[in-house]
C-alpha cells in the first residue's frame, strides 16, 4: 500500500495521490441514472414532507373546530333547559296567576342569554378554525412549479 521507507517520497505528488485516492483515479462524475435516482428520492422526500405538513395543519384546524363544536353542544344543552323552563313558565302562567311564573320567566331569560353567548363564541371559534384549513392543491402546484423551474422547463 503506502511505502514510507524513504522520507523523500512524502513530498512527492504520487505519494499524496496514493494516500488520498485509493485507486489513483479521480472520483467519476455521476451518471444519468444516479442523477435521476437522486431526483426521484428528493421528490419522494418532498412529497412525504408536504403530506406530513398537511396532516399537521388539518390536526391544528380540527382542534380549533373541536372547541367550537363543544361550545355548540353545551349551548344545545342549555337550549334544552331553556325549553323546559319556557314550558314550565307557560304552565305556571296558565295554571297559577301568581308570581311563580314570573320567576320562571326570569330564569328562562337568563338561560337564553347564556345560550346566545355560547353560540356566538362557538361560531366564532369554528370560523377561526376553518381559516387554518390548508389548500392542498395550491401547495402541490407550488411544488410542481419549483421542480419545473429547477429542471429548467
Amino acid at each position: 500500500m503506502v511505502n514510507r521507507s524513504s522520507d523523500s517520497s512524502i513530498g512527492d505528488e504520487s505519494f499524496i495521490d496514493e494516500v488520498f485516492l485509493e485507486d489513483n483515479n479521480p472520483p467519476a462524475a455521476p451518471n444519468a441514472f444516479t442523477l435521476i435516482s437522486h431526483a426521484v428520492d428528493q421528490f419522494n422526500k418532498l412529497l412525504r414532507s408536504e403530506i406530513a405538513l398537511t396532516k399537521s395543519k388539518f390536526k391544528k384546524a380540527a382542534k380549533k373546530m373541536a372547541a367550537g363544536a363543544v361550545l355548540l353542544v353545551v349551548a344545545g344543552v342549555f337550549a334544552l333547559y331553556l325549553l323546559g323552563w319556557l314550558l314550565r313558565s307557560i304552565e305556571f302562567a296558565f295554571a297559577l296567576l301568581v308570581p311563580q311564573w314570573a320567576a320562571a320567566l326570569i330564569t328562562s331569560g337568563i338561560l337564553l342569554v347564556i345560550v346566545l353567548i355560547l353560540v356566538s363564541i362557538g361560531l366564532a371559534s369554528l370560523k377561526r378554525g376553518s381559516d387554518d384549513i390548508p389548500d392542498v392543491g395550491a401547495q402541490i402546484q407550488t411544488d410542481v412549479d419549483i421542480i419545473k423551474e429547477g429542471l429548467g422547463k
